[in-house]
C-alpha cells in the first residue's frame, strides 16, 4: 500500500511534551491502519490545528500564520481555508503521487474579497503535473477571505508543504 506523506515544511515537529489532543489536532490519519497494524499512521502535520477553522484556531496558532505576512497590523488577518487545513490535506493525501513527485510544493494562492481563489502562482515544485493537482485541489477551496484593517480584502494565501511518499 502507498502512503502520502504530507508533512508542512513551516512546522516544527512535534515535541514529546505536546499533549496528545494537541498531537492529533496537527495531523491528518490515514483512511486505514498498514498490513498487519490496528494503527492509522500519522500521514499530514501542521503548524497549525488542521481541523480547525480560522476564528476557531488558538491565538498561537493565529500568530504562527500571520508571522509568514509582512507588515500585517492587528486588526489585519491572513486568509485561510474555510474548513480548515484537513480537507486540503486529505485530498492530497488521495492523489497517485509516484516518488518523483516527492518534494516541496510552495505556491501562493490569490484570494479576493469573496473567499474565492483567483489564480495559483507556483513558487516551488517537483514536477509540473504535481503542481497543476495541488493547484487545482486549492482553486476548488473555499477560503475565509484576508481583512485589511477590519474590512475583507484581497490577499495571497501561502500553501507550503513537502511531500514524501512511502511504500507499505
Amino acid at each position: 500500500m502507498k502512503n502520502i506523506f504530507i508533512i508542512c515544511t513551516f512546522l516544527s515537529f512535534t515535541q514529546i511534551s505536546l499533549a496528545q489532543e494537541k498531537d492529533l489536532a496537527h495531523s491528518i490519519l490515514a483512511d486505514r491502519p498498514t498490513i498487519g497494524s490496528n494503527v492509522r499512521e500519522k500521514v499530514g502535520f501542521s503548524k497549525v490545528a488542521m481541523h480547525k477553522r480560522y476564528e476557531d484556531l488558538s491565538e498561537s496558532d493565529k500568530a504562527i500564520l500571520r508571522k509568514d505576512y509582512v507588515d500585517m497590523q492587528a486588526n489585519d488577518e491572513p486568509p485561510f481555508p474555510l474548513y480548515g487545513l484537513a480537507p486540503i490535506f486529505e485530498k492530497i493525501a488521495r492523489m497517485h503521487v509516484r516518488r518523483e513527485n516527492e518534494g516541496k510544493v510552495k505556491m501562493l494562492v490569490l484570494i479576493d474579497a469573496n473567499g474565492e481563489a483567483q489564480n495559483v502562482r507556483f513558487v516551488n515544485y517537483p514536477t509540473l503535473d504535481t503542481a497543476k493537482a495541488i493547484a487545482k485541489i486549492l482553486v476548488s477551496t473555499k477560503f475565509k477571505p484576508g481583512r485589511c484593517d477590519g474590512n475583507t480584502c484581497p490577499m495571497e494565501y501561502l500553501f507550503d508543504i513537502d511531500l514524501q511518499v512511502s511504500i507499505n
